[in-house]
């Protein structure tokens, strides 16, 4: 498209020792780096959008034909305009060079030849493996091409460590921002056409970085016209990874990611690993509906008109590797707003060779039987050759029999027979009938779960009002968004039966791999939710206190040199609780009296020991969870032996039945764990516990089938008991204690960007609700949530473009007075911003030296950015950046922020934070205001010499003053006299 952008050149502190793409970078004064946009208007579309060709009469491979009492209809096939015919690309090795010869700084040479390269991009050169050529001659039955004849890898490119292109800096190996990787493509196109090299032929290029600080695996313009080349960039551990190649050039061909959404309710942009837009590396074709987009697959397609309401079509579907004519496209026209759905055959032949047949998104089930191929579902809201949206896998089906249904368009779709070349399958429309089943109106709860050394995800479930707790399993991505622990939910849907799979422990062992429709079988039973409908929720408003400019306890707060000095607001949420009274339940699993349940084993950790990672009263000189909770609320919110108990072991069967539900220590699913609670529950009421007085219950888990560190409610609004459970490594952990205890307070995770610009939730580690399990308190941002802090909060009242704010903040360890939330008014949609200062005091003695520096020495200065409004929202937090050394600043683009660390102490920091208005003028100058907040003004600022002496070298005005009127005397007749006239001199 063609845009038309205002907004501003960003200016950012470089992230030094990250690297990645979303490595913060210097923007020249020249105008490069990130450009804020405060507005893009979009004039006019580019490409147009295609419809679909449709034709009429089956094609080779595949035979229809309609189910019983059906008139058979004509065949109708959907296919697209063919994206591009060929692919002529031109593939870049870059290596960055030191005058001399050596690697440049931070960089290395490629581990990868030439000879390599070429091997992996060419079938002619590799004719007998999968490479980049032969993948698109067989994925598009040769109807888009890569060849040598229309291909060229270039002999390498050595650029110097750093240049400037297009009036643009940029470097290899100290960072890699957007600058960076495309200012080396420039400079290598300059390169090659100084050898003679003609680029104009190849519309592709493809650069291969050298081993730097670019660490993702490939970039790629997703779509591209002909007014100019398209690019992509791969990373230098991928220069001979055909299907990395690939995934990059698709991008150019207008195709975004391929995910799934996953058992436990998240969108995951990558998870369908059945299509080359998936995760990398496996060597596969792209799913069913991106092969129809791209051009190369011409599917039957089923709509309102061949779907009437109780009608059965009948298939036999070729596989997708081995026929163009293959596969489903159905329409739900009947259904508004539904996508529609794609079903695809795939066996490990062809372009599929590498395929892994026997795994789906979530799901790794090595138990199932053998098969040719698996029937793949997918949902896809992609409506022509050019539309780039994500598509969704939905299901595999493997087994005859299994079948998938889609709640918003009623189609059911069932395996009949698998065999080496096609499959046979049904889809049915079922004929009006009852509304959707509704479950009882209920409570939501939603469980975050958090694994070692994995990314977290969450669970949604409902609570019904006889206790049974029924998990729910989301059909469409987002549907999720919003809700917290406590609503009140009204949901439709209908139950469905899932696989169980086998030897994958863990909660998300039980894949979305096929449902029965009937809901028959053994397995997982769920309730798929079609529609939910939400009320209630919590929510507080922040408390805002305001006192004189002067300090306060904690820090102190003035305006910067020539400014007045305005109030100090400090903002404080409610109290989230004050007190955490926590019952912590042993569970084992016994077949008999000394022998375990088979796939268990017996705790490994003792009562004392227990006892003594809980309890301040038992463990006073050690961290506790009771020292957390105190040294870090500064004694607000207390978990102690009085208000907390550990009740003795609970010995459960190997299986059993509560609330109706079964459960077994044989896996670990939602209906397991919840079972192992309920009848924990049972046993202690039966040894005459009140259960009423703990808030927080806490099911310490036996080592089997679950393998996470622990799960926690996420939020409780006091209506019913909060549930955590706890790993069997993990009993005697604090950290991790604390970490599922806080989910229960309303904390979602506190989370980063690695240096390859993926999002990590656990990343930040000066966080308890980050990775377990070094002992520290929560950072700023959930301090405050908690209700724990009091921090000064500025916003565009406060700090007017070119003002710069000075604050001196105690350590975050020693005083409930600490911190900065800034909330930037004037940058819609951009998340508050909190500074925290962090040194080895009170519940911070135990971090690490990355967070509150040495033991004895000042501390480090962290930036983060939340969305969290108040005590019960639930968001995470983003880890920004850290500060260590005084002068060291970092800069927010979208907001013209710079905050710098001024000084630090061993007990406090001096704190800068300043809004830009600028170049520095003579105004600005004059008032002695930093407007480009480069921590300099006045005299001390260079670009103000040339203001200052213009003022100084003005030569002196002379003073005119109007001559002064004298009255005359009065005359005679009462009337003044005229002043005399001057006297002209000649």
């Amino acid at each position: 498209m063609h845009i038309a952008v205002t907004g501003r050149w960003a200016q950012q502190q470089a992230r030094q020792g990250t690297g990645g793409v979303a490595a913060a970078v210097a923007a020249p004064a020249g105008g490069s780096g990130p450009f804020v946009a405060a507005s893009i208007r979009a004039t006019a579309p580019s490409p147009a959008a295609v419809e679909p060709i449709m034709t009429q009469g089956p094609g080779p491979g595949d035979a229809i034909a309609g189910a019983a009492a059906a008139t058979a209809a004509p065949v109708v096939r959907s296919s697209n305009r063919l994206t591009s015919d060929k692919v002529n690309a031109i593939f870049i090795p870059i290596v960055s060079v030191r005058p001399g010869g050596a690697a440049c700084p931070n960089t290395l040479f490629p581990s990868i030849t030439l000879d390599q390269v070429r091997k992996a991009v060419f079938q002619e050169a590799n004719p007998a493996d999968p490479t980049v050529g032969s993948t698109f001659a067989q994925c598009s039955y040769n109807r888009t091409l890569l060849t040598t004849a229309n291909s060229l890898l270039a002999d390498t490119v050595e650029l110097p460590c750093a240049g400037v292109s297009h009036d643009v800096p940029w470097t290899l190996g100290q960072q890699c921002n957007f600058d960076d990787y495309n200012g080396a493509a420039d400079a290598a196109d300059a390169v090659l056409k100084s050898r003679g090299i003609d680029l104009s032929k190849y519309k592709h290029k493809v650069y291969l970085l050298p081993p730097s600080a670019c660490a993702f695996v490939g970039l790629g313009y997703q779509g591209c016209e002909d007014t100019f080349e398209c690019r992509v960039w791969i990373g230098a551990d991928f220069w001979a990874t055909p299907q990395a190649i690939i995934h990059e050039l698709l991008h150019n061909l207008y195709l975004a990611h391929a995910g799934a959404v996953t058992p436990w309710s998240g969108y995951n942009e990558y998870a369908d690993l059945s299509g080359t837009m998936g995760y990398c590396c496996s060597d596969r074709c792209p799913n069913t509906p991106h092969a129809w987009q791209l051009g190369w697959l011409a599917p039957r397609l089923l709509d309102g008109a061949a779907l009437l309401p109780g009608q059965t079509v009948a298939a036999t579907v070729a596989a997708q590797s081995s026929s163009r004519f293959s596969g489903l496209r159905i329409v739900p026209s009947w259904a508004p707003g539904a996508d529609p759905l794609y079903i695809g055959y795939r066996t490990p032949t062809g372009g599929d060779a590498g395929i892994q047949m026997n795994v789906a998104p979530g799901n790794n089930d090595a138990s199932l039987p053998p098969t040719p191929g698996r029937l793949h579902v997918y949902s896809a809201p992609i409506q022509g050759p050019t539309d780039a949206r994500f598509t969704t896998w939905q299901a595999a089906l493997a087994v005859p029999g299994q079948s998938w249904a889609s709640p918003q368009a009623g189609v059911v779709v069932r395996l009949v027979g698998a065999f080496r070349g096609a499959a046979q399958l049904t889809t049915h429309t079922p004929r009006p009938g009852p509304p959707s089943p509704l479950l009882p109106a209920g409570t939501a709860i939603v469980v975050s779960v958090t694994k070692h050394g994995n990314r977290s995800y969450r669970l949604l479930a409902l609570r019904l009002a006889n206790g049974r707790r029924v998990q729910l399993q989301l059909s469409q991505p987002g549907q999720a968004a919003g809700l917290q622990t406590g609503m009140r939910l009204e949901v439709s849907g209908r139950w469905v039966q899932q696989q169980q799979a086998s030897g994958t422990a863990g909660v998300a062992a039980a894949a979305a791999a096929a449902s029965s429709s009937s809901g028959g079988g053994s397995g997982v039973r769920r309730f798929m939710a079609a529609s939910i409908r939400a009320s209630g929720g919590k929510a507080a408003r922040p408390t805002l206190m305001r006192a004189a400019g002067v300090a306060s306890p904690g820090g102190g707060v003035a305006a910067a040199a020539a400014l007045t000095v305005t109030p100090i607001v400090r903002s404080s949420n409610q109290l989230v609780s004050d007190q955490v009274n926590a019952i912590f339940i042993p569970i084992a699993g016994m077949a008999s009296e000394n022998e375990t349940c088979e796939g268990t084993a017996p705790a490994l950790y003792s009562q004392d020991q227990v006892r003594a990672a809980i309890f301040e009263e038992v463990s006073p000189d050690n961290v506790t969870v009771g020292s957390t909770y105190n040294k870090c609320s500064y004694g607000k919110t207390r978990l102690t032996a009085s208000n907390s108990l550990l009740a003795d072991p609970v010995e459960l069967p190997c299986s059993g039945t509560t609330n109706g539900v079964s459960w077994s220590f044989a896996t670990c699913n939602f209906d397991d764990f919840n079972g192992w609670s309920d009848a924990a529950d049972e046993v202690l009421r039966a040894r005459g516990i009140n259960l009423d007085l703990y808030k927080h219950r806490v099911y310490l888990l036996p080592p089997s089938a679950c393998g996470f560190v622990g799960l926690g409610y996420v939020g409780c609004d006091g209506s019913f008991d909060c549930r955590a459970w706890i790993g069997a490594d993990f009993w005697a952990t604090p950290q991790a204690l604390v970490h599922e205890l806080g989910h229960n307070l309303y904390l979602g995770h506190a989370g980063a960007y690695t240096p390859d610009g993926t999002w990590d939730d656990y990343a930040d580690l000066s966080g308890t609700m980050g990775y377990c399990c070094s002992d520290r308190c929560p950072n700023t941002p959930h301090a405050w949530q908690l209700g724990w802090l009091s921090v000064q909060q500025l916003d565009g009242a406060a700090l007017l473009p070119g003002q710069t704010v000075t604050s001196t903040m105690a350590s975050q360890g020693a005083s409930a007075f600490s911190g900065i939330q800034i909330l930037p008014s004037w940058a819609a949609g951009v998340d508050p911003i909190f500074v925290g200062y962090r040194t080895r005091t009170g519940g911070d003695a135990g971090t690490g030296q990355l967070i509150a520096g040495d033991d004895g020495a000042p501390g480090r200065l962290h930036i983060y950015s939340a969305p969290i409004s108040n005590t019960f929202d639930p968001k995470e937090t983003n880890w920004v950046q850290v500060l260590d050394s005084a002068g060291q600043a970092w800069t927010s683009n979208a907001t013209g922020l710079v905050v710098r660390l001024a000084s630090a102490f061993r007990g406090s920091a001096t704190v800068t934070v300043c809004r830009k208005a600028g170049n520095e003028t003579a105004a600005s100058c004059t008032a002695g205001l930093d407007a480009d907040c480069n921590g300099l003004a006045g005299a001390q600022e260079p670009a103000c010499t040339r203001f200052l002496q213009a003022g100084r070298q003005q030569p002196p005005q002379p003073i005119r003053r109007q001559p002064r009127k004298v009255a005359a005397p009065p005359t005679a007749s009462g009337m003044l006299r005229p002043p005399p006239s001057p006297v002209r001199r000649t």
